[in-house]
């Protein structure tokens, strides 16, 4: 059976920190990890194959920070981490239910307008990394420890883009369950959702303790198989060495309870070893895995903010019209969707129809600069296919009663939205 058939019909598990043992075994600080693929294979072979004895299904590759702007041997480095990886699994006591993961980390740069990096080059890097992955034959994709909506949409596009394979996404929540870059459990769902990956979650950052509160809230706002993988406990640092402040009973104590809630992968990050994933397999195996159904109105976000489509039909501001705009116009565009916040307008809708090729993309990403509302998008086409990709979160996507529904499809299928029809001045689901 394939992780696929068994995804949130039976509890899998992850491995725990890729760091911790590498430096255990002797990793200096400093030094590249992923160049012990190809220095080191032995010792990142027995690693993995000790999550898997532990009882481990999915062990990541060490491929955290494999990018190209870090090795000019990338594919080298890859093939050698996902060889390492297949040779754990395949020499195993349970190889049927054994798989490997790529494990696609954050680039470390911040996305535009925050930081210097595009999202155009972001995907690009992450597909290189990614397509030589697939190519060596792993069994699904791990995007994990996202700060940013906006590069883990960029990650999830260039894992699509390149394969169909599973794809499993964690973000790094603080304790009041929000990213780096504000977005909170239910916008992080619901993009995530909308962009049709397979399971979503939280790993890093936030103890078991700490992290227990924050999935149970996440449980809530989404159907998917939900992914928890905590730290073992809070950092300290004694003579020069981190170390932190759980055990490994009492990490699979927590992990039990989150089971109990209804979490469907378990597994840990950093400062967890074999010890923690054996305590958590032994603790959590007979727990049923079984969820709550909870009935939840139609979700839109930007990268920070959801609006809840409680009414049908609801209001929306007036469209601003991309048509005949340039950028020069832009940051006029822009303060015009401030003026209707100012108006307690919830969804800023953009009439993409017309546009010039490539204004949609910018209008949006404008606008997102200084509005942190969900938009709505009213338009077809390239337009709206070149809008949703650039848009940051889960966007609205409308279309007039005279527009084929069938075109916006498969935008809204690559790049996630909720489709509502236009009709006098208000949308209808």
């Amino acid at each position: 059976m394939s992780i696929k058939e068994l995804l949130g019909k039976k509890r899998l598990y992850l491995d725990g920190g890729m760091g911790t043992m590498l430096q255990r075994a002797g990793l200096a600080a400093g030094e590249l990890p992923e160049r012990w693929n190809l220095t080191h294979p032995d010792e990142v072979t027995a690693i993995h194959a000790a999550y898997l004895e532990a009882g481990a299904n999915i062990v990541t590759t060490n491929t955290f920070g494999a990018y190209r702007f870090k090795y000019s041997d990338l594919e080298d480095v890859i093939a050698a981490a996902v060889a390492n990886a297949r040779r754990a699994a395949e020499g195993c006591t349970h190889p049927d239910e054994a798989w490997v993961a790529y494990d696609v980390g954050p680039l470390g740069k911040l996305l535009e307008p925050m930081g210097d990096l595009s999202f155009e080059e972001a995907v690009s890097i992450f597909a290189d990394s990614i397509r030589i992955a697939v190519g060596q034959g792993v069994d699904l994709i791990i995007i994990e420890t996202m700060n940013d909506a906006y590069e883990t949409k960029a990650a999830v596009v260039a894992a699509k883009e390149c394969c169909e394979l599973p794809i499993f996404v964690t973000n790094v929540f603080d304790e009041n369950g929000r990213l780096l870059t504000g977005a909170d459990c239910r916008v992080m769902a619901n993009l995530l959702e909308s962009l049709g990956v397979d399971a979503v979650g939280m790993n890093c950052s936030l103890g078991p303790h700490q992290m227990a509160g924050v999935a149970k809230r996440y449980l809530t706002e989404t159907d998917l198989p939900v992914i928890v993988s905590p730290n073992a406990g809070l950092p300290r640092v004694v003579d020069g060495k981190t170390v932190y402040d759980v055990t490994a009973e009492e990490f699979g104590a927590t992990a039990a309870e989150i089971a109990g809630a209804g979490a469907a992968v378990l597994g840990g990050c950093c400062g967890t070893d074999p010890e923690f994933i054996r305590c958590v397999t032994e603790l959590t195996r007979n727990i049923p895995l079984q969820r709550k159904t909870t009935e939840r109105d139609p979700v839109v976000t930007s990268y920070c903010k959801s609006v809840a489509l409680e009414e049908n039909p609801f209001s929306l501001g007036e469209p601003l019209a991309v048509a005949g705009v340039d950028e020069d116009d832009l940051e006029d565009l822009a303060d015009e969707a401030m003026d209707q916040l100012d108006d307690d307008v919830e969804i800023i809708t953009l009439d993409l129809t017309g546009a010039q090729p490539g204004m949609a993309a910018l209008a949006v990403r404008k606008v997102q600069e200084l509005v942190n509302a969900p938009l709505a998008l009213l338009g077809s086409g390239a337009e709206l296919e070149e809008a949703m990709r650039a848009y940051n979160g889960k966007p609205l996507v409308l279309i007039s009663e005279d527009d084929q529904r069938e075109s916006v499809f498969p935008p809204i299928s690559r790049y996630g939205g909720k489709l509502a029809l236009l009709k006098d001045g208000a949308a209808v689901i």
